[in-house]
């Protein structure tokens, strides 16, 4: 964590590469060296050195079958844009009917200093996605990536417009009336990656349409500690979780553990209850 936070990126890389030779199954410190690498490479593409970045790319990260492993493709596919060479198979090109890649591709474009007509292509490209309302996966797949570009320290923020039309096209869909699985599948996508004003949103239409729901009553409450993390309403949040455990208390399903697990890591004073004990999180 020192390592991350003064820069050393190496030196971090390094570090994660051993503890996973001693665990190679550990998936958090797997997805903390994808995290780690693609930020290795866009500093290398800066300096103009495409093949190391590359081969950074290459070594493990572009291997991973979720949002981290389609940016280290997009980023291949940018380094080698750059050099003025074949990407590694064609992948972006097999994927350019999902919004995430050109989202993405947008923002490495700007981000990698591209020439002004392939930022504005890239941003009319993204645009078209928008003008039709998209299914829940392609809204899932936007939400994970704008969650990780805002997770970044600093956080990147530097394209605002495809961050609000993947915000109108939340809205968009909750304004179908979504069943509630769905809603409670995405809720927590949101929650995952810190998405509050999205998911103040959908926490609202959850509690019209289903009050007395303890899943929603918990994301009701992380939502208010995402929101303001420092000065919270602990009373409000409180009596959320206490009701949501209360409600819960004899039921073990994959949600219910989930909930426990996670209140008692945000507020533990919610642990009222002999069954709310920490348990394995589910993600």
């Amino acid at each position: 964590d020192l390592q991350l936070a003064t820069g050393k990126l190496d030196e971090a890389a390094a570090t994660l590469k051993r503890v996973i030779e001693a665990n190679p199954l550990d998936r958090q410190h797997r997805a903390m060296l994808a995290g780690v690498n693609i930020d290795r490479a866009r500093k290398l593409i800066l300096r103009r050195d495409y093949a190391g970045a590359r081969a950074i790319l290459a070594d493990g990260a572009t291997a991973l079958d979720n949002v981290a492993g389609d940016l280290a493709r997009v980023l291949d596919a940018v380094a080698a844009e750059k050099e003025g060479a074949a990407p590694s198979g064609d992948w972006v090109a097999a994927n350019a009917g999902r919004p995430v890649v050109a989202y993405m591709l947008l923002v490495e474009s700007q981000r990698l200093k591209f020439p002004k007509k392939a930022t504005t292509d890239r941003q009319q490209a993204v645009d078209a996605f928008f003008e039709a309302p998209l299914p829940l996966k392609d809204l899932e797949e936007l939400a994970s990536a704008l969650g990780m570009y805002r997770r970044e320290r600093p956080p990147y923020r530097g394209i605002t417009a495809p961050e609000k039309k993947i915000v109108a096209g939340v809205q968009a869909w909750l304004a179908t009336d979504p069943p509630p699985p769905e809603l409670l599948r995405f809720g927590f996508l949101m929650l995952r990656n810190e998405l509050a004003k999205p998911l103040l949103d959908l926490v609202k239409q959850a509690r019209r349409r289903l009050p007395a729901d303890p899943a929603f009553m918990y994301l009701q409450g992380e939502q208010a500690i995402l929101q303001k993390p420092k000065s919270f309403s602990a009373r409000t949040v409180g009596k959320l979780f206490k009701e949501g455990l209360r409600l819960i208390e004899d039921r073990h399903d994959e949600v219910c553990v989930r909930m426990r697990d996670m209140i008692a890591t945000s507020f533990p004073a919610s642990r009222s209850s002999p069954t709310c004990r920490p348990m394995s999180r589910c993600d």
